[in-house]
């Protein structure tokens, strides 16, 4: 991750349900880099120069592929 953020997109979400059978989390970030998560962080503090995606209204899943 550069620390301008280029390059990357941040999903805010409400909820994010990981598929593990962990209680769902709310109010997290997920940073992707090209077609890879590289963090899952608690909280709305977007990179610098990030594509945002405002998703705090939904809950995300997992996807299995």
């Amino acid at each position: 991750m550069t620390a301008s953020g280029a390059g990357l997109t941040t999903v805010l979400a409400g909820t994010l349900i990981d598929g593990t059978g962990h209680d769902p989390r709310h109010h997290v970030q997920i940073t992707i880099a090209g077609d890879t998560i590289t963090t899952i962080t608690d909280g709305h503090d977007v990179p610098a120069g990030s594509s945002v995606v405002d998703a705090r209204h939904l809950t995300v899943m997992r996807s299995e592929e």
